[in-house]
């Protein structure tokens, strides 16, 4: 995943978590925050790690192989759901969304439980995929040219999560990054080790 999330196969993933931060940035305005503000920026990271946590249980359940199929349906959701209501095709979308439902549909047809596991475990991964990029590796992408080509993975982010907190008690926004890149790395190490005995059944 890690590897993938910098390219256009990844499209339709970076997708399904836009459509989360815009989900998240709507509640925030209700409470009079923007999701552009440190608070913002918190509670978005703090809603991804716990859908991370959320994601990591029910792949060690007999749920694992509907994972692919929920992100799926949630996605083409959304997105028809605002086609109708803007009344305005996002081709591109449109696309990316149609081919995802393709090859999910392929996989599930190869009924080869190895295949089906990998390609559960991309979308149990993408949300720390979009947390590590966020916090490290776009943050130095940034720096200069040279780092940018380094940190391909970082091409297609939304940019920064760190950047509301650069300087903060003088610390830089790369080494909070990191600080909170192995916060969020805790659970997702926890949870892939506990749920090796279920899946293997």
């Amino acid at each position: 995943m890690l590897f993938i999330w910098g390219t256009l196969a990844a499209e339709p993933l970076h997708i399904f978590v836009s459509y989360i931060n815009e989900l998240v940035s709507f509640v925030l305005g209700k409470f009079g925050l923007s999701a552009d503000s440190g608070a913002g920026n918190t509670v978005l990271i703090v809603v991804l790690e716990l859908l991370t946590i959320l994601l990591m249980k029910i792949s060690g359940t007999f749920l694992w192989k509907f994972i692919p199929l929920a992100v799926n349906v949630i996605s083409l959701g959304v997105f028809l759901i605002r086609t109708a209501m803007d009344n305005v095709y996002d081709l591109k979308s449109g696309i990316a969304l149609c081919s995802l439902a393709f090859v999910t549909g392929i996989i599930y047809l190869t009924r080869k439980k190895a295949i089906n596991l990998w390609y559960s475990d991309l979308f149990v991964f993408m949300l720390p995929v979009y947390l590590l990029t966020g916090l490290v590796f776009e943050p130095l992408a940034s720096i200069n040219g040279v780092t940018s080509k380094i940190f391909y993975i970082a091409s297609h982010h939304d940019g920064s999560l760190v950047s509301h907190y650069d300087k903060t008690f003088g610390i830089p926004g790369i080494v909070w990054g990191l600080f909170i890149a192995v916060l969020c790395a805790l659970p997702v190490i926890y949870y892939s080790f506990g749920r090796k005995d279920i899946r293997n059944d």
